[in-house]
């Protein structure tokens, strides 16, 4: 069995159980049907899970893509955006019913990549509304340490809490509980990447701190991603996608600019 078709039977089992339909944001998705683990352990996801946000599915099905992808590079040592590229469309298209080409738009990515608060703090949303962001960017901020899962997971879920019960429009509070779960399963995604060897630690205390930035960075862009495509009324599957392709773009920075 060649690795790619290996990684393909392994995340079969992973996104198969999901419904394959284009779905948007209805309440049958509230519901939150939830894929089986197995690209990722149960454990990985129930760690990151909240069941109190009710579009929670979106962050864990952003790991697993990610993850998918992710193994297939590291199995095949395809780095091009071609490739991964093209693997992701496979994927989304066997396990997710869909068509799915990566956005193809390098100012947007090195924008979102390099300084992604400057896209997320400025999104057509209400006053309210970017108050929240800034709470989560500031919750962003303020981890310095890739063991502070924990902690920074129940400052965002007391964040999603107090959104459920303010009264929002129900544009707004789908668009901040899809940034909060992408960004609440993004970074426990990329903390325990950088705990457990999955990026390479650098020697030096600055070059550490730095990387930590750089990974803070990832996280922020990858729930960015998320709600520019919620407001831009990409399908559900599609910001997902998106979200998790830009994971990979900003941690490897291509030289696709």
């Amino acid at each position: 069995m060649t690795k790619i078709k290996l990684i393909f039977l392994v995340t079969a089992l992973a996104l198969g159980s999901c419904d394959k339909s284009n779905q948007d944001f209805t309440d049958s998705e509230k519901s939150g049907s939830q894929p089986s683990p197995v690209v990722m352990s149960r454990h990985q996801l129930s760690v990151a899970a909240n069941p109190s946000n009710p579009y929670d599915s979106i962050g864990i099905l952003h790991n697993l893509f990610l993850d998918t992808l992710r193994k297939y590079v590291s199995q095949t040592g395809d780095t091009s955006r071609t490739g991964k590229g093209a693997y992701l469309q496979q994927v989304a298209r066997a396990y997710r019913g869909i068509s799915f080409q990566p956005t193809d738009n390098p100012e947007s990515e090195v924008n979102i990549c390099t300084d992604y608060k400057s896209v997320l703090l400025n999104q057509p949303v209400s006053v309210d509304c970017k108050a929240i962001l800034h709470r989560l960017v500031e919750v962003l901020d303020g981890v310095q340490s890739a063991n502070a899962f924990n902690s920074y997971a129940n400052k965002i879920k007391a964040i999603e809490l107090e959104v459920m019960n303010a009264g929002f429009m129900q544009r707004e509070e789908q668009f901040l509980l899809t940034v909060s779960s992408v960004m609440r399963h993004s970074g426990y995604y990329w903390m325990e990447a950088f705990n457990n060897g999955g990026v390479a630690h650098p020697m030096g205390l600055g070059k550490f701190l730095r990387k930590i930035a750089g990974l803070l960075a990832l996280i922020g862009a990858d729930a960015t991603t998320a709600g520019y495509h919620y407001l831009k009324n990409s399908p559900y599957d599609h910001l997902i996608l998106e979200s998790a392709w830009m994971s990979e773009v900003c941690q490897y920075y291509t030289a696709h600019w």
